[in-house]
């Protein structure tokens, strides 16, 4: 299953995650440094998972890229 990264969970994530979760074949996951906003995003759709993520630390950074099939920066 391809997994779809978004980074950041802020007002223009929303329509982007929704329109998403809609989507079959792949995982979504939701990071944003804030735990809480990623979560309240990802608890709207049963299919998104929330993860905080801290952009500035570049190994954990780097390790979800990795992960990641396609990665969307939200992030200003």
């Amino acid at each position: 299953m391809k997994k779809v990264l978004v980074l950041g969970a802020g007002f223009v994530s929303g329509p982007l995650v929704h329109y998403l979760s809609e989507k079959a074949g792949f995982s979504l996951v939701v990071a944003d440094v804030d735990a809480d906003k990623a979560a309240k995003l990802a608890a709207a759709h049963p299919r998104v998972e929330a993860r905080r993520l801290d952009l500035q630390d570049e190994r954990l950074l780097s390790g979800e890229i990795a992960g990641a099939d396609l990665v969307v920066s939200l992030v200003p």
